[in-house]
């Protein structure tokens, strides 16, 4: 086993070392990246904008893990930085979302800052979310009322759960513990109960009216979404981390393990163990049973290792030992299944690789189980079988219809890879976990 980890580790070092040159010996300037990025042949590039997803926002958090003493990796944040000043001043940003607004970039400026640096820009993003998160709150509770709630008024990628994982981090500010407060608050309504087509659901599930995309095709009659990325996960994380930092709500611990039972009850069984669908239609909803067998990606952002993971969060906060011994049985049965049964295509962390070795990362961590350190190991080395040297940042992302397309973002890009791959090398939770809600 220590041979197997010390090989990794080396290689490992090398791949981010040879990346690290890439970018700083023969880019050199941000803009020339982005510039080459837009002239790569025979390629699909996501557009390369400011988002912690896809753009600058991404490849700032993969610096902070990078950036010591070097004068010249230095600069290199730096200009990433007035990059992403420049796209403020130019009214550019106009949302507040963790992973495509401003909330993302303010996150990573606060990583790359590491309590240090750069204080002036992080106080400025802070106060421009301030100033706006009541009014998304006041969307969020209107379209509550109204029963027109979509899921991005409360989910991790566009929604308030996002947003709320950024603000736990600026608790001791006073306008933002009235802001989470807040948004707990409107979490805890979201677990009440309507009517609905004669039966009564909650306020999460998405009616039929209010779905997005196409939705309302595969789901007819509204669903359920039990995803990290756009469903429950991201709300029941920050229930879980604001009930650990001391957050004392009327109501809040109850709301929490009702929601954290909601997904006990859709856990499946197979030949390997327990997994998670991604989404319940209304009538599978109301029969409690799943009509067919929707086995998809195992993912960050969908699948059993995003739910077992905001379910291992839930049993930490609620000190509930079933919903942790669920978690680990969970991802105990992931590394029984074969690697082509796991359905990933991708190297990235969204629905990929990447994702699943930080989840796997962090539960071994907190457990010391050894079939999640062999499984890891695993991961990793199929991870580093994606690698192509010859191609400009050395990994692609590949969409779910099988498109690979280059991106520099910590969600679809190779960010989130390296920064992955750079947490294994200190064997510890890296600080920007945080922004995925896994921690």
């Amino acid at each position: 086993m220590q041979v197997i980890e010390t090989d990794l580790n080396q290689s490992i070092n090398r791949i981010i070392s040879n990346f690290t040159n890439k970018l700083i010996m023969d880019l050199k300037e941000p803009e020339i990246l982005i510039a080459t990025l837009k002239q790569v042949e025979n390629a699909q590039t996501l557009d390369v904008d400011y988002t912690l997803a896809s753009g600058i926002s991404g490849l700032v958090s993969f610096h902070s893990q990078i950036n010591s003493n070097s004068s010249v990796l230095e600069e290199y944040g730096y200009k990433m930085l007035v990059l992403l000043n420049q796209t403020i001043s130019e009214g550019k940003v106009n949302n507040l979302s963790l992973w495509g607004g401003l909330t993302g970039i303010a996150a990573s400026v606060y990583l790359l800052s590491d309590g240090k640096n750069y204080s002036s820009f992080v106080s400025q993003l802070n106060d421009l979310i301030l100033e706006n998160i009541n009014l998304y709150i006041q969307i969020a509770t209107k379209n509550l009322n109204e029963g027109q709630t979509t899921s991005l008024d409360f989910e991790t990628v566009y929604g308030l759960a996002g947003i709320a994982r950024y603000l736990l981090i600026l608790k001791e500010n006073k306008q933002a513990e009235i802001s989470i407060k807040n948004i707990l608050e409107y979490f805890i309504r979201l677990n009440e109960t309507v009517n609905y087509k004669g039966n009564r659901i909650p306020r999460y599930f998405i009616t039929m009216k209010n779905q997005l995309n196409n939705d309302s095709e595969n789901y007819p009659g509204g669903h359920l979404d039990l995803g990290m990325a756009h469903g429950i996960c991201g709300p029941l994380s920050i229930m879980a981390l604001a009930i650990e930092q001391g957050y004392e709500l009327v109501n809040l611990p109850e709301t929490l393990q009702d929601m954290a039972d909601e997904l006990v009850s859709w856990v499946q069984k197979d030949e390997f163990g327990i997994w998670w669908p991604s989404k319940v239609n209304y009538d599978e909803y109301v029969n409690k049973s799943l009509s067919d067998n929707q086995k998809g990606a195992n993912g960050w952002c969908y699948g059993t290792p995003g739910v077992a993971r905001a379910l291992w969060i839930c049993g930490r906060a609620l000190k509930n030992e079933k919903y942790k011994k669920m978690a680990v049985t969970a991802y105990r049965s992931l590394s029984n299944r074969n690697f082509e049964d796991l359905n990933i295509i991708s190297p990235t962390f969204c629905h990929g690789l990447a994702g699943l070795i930080h989840l796997t990362h962090l539960m071994y961590i907190e457990t010391l189980d050894d079939d999640l350190s062999v499984f890891k190991n695993q991961l990793i080395t199929r991870l580093l079988y994606e690698l192509d040297e010859d191609s400009l940042l050395g990994f692609e992302d590949v969409s779910f219809d099988g498109v690979k397309r280059t991106s520099i973002g910590s969600l679809d890009g190779i960010s989130g890879i390296y920064m992955v791959l750079q947490s294994i090398l200190i064997k510890q939770k890296p600080t920007w976990s945080f922004i995925y809600l896994t921690d």
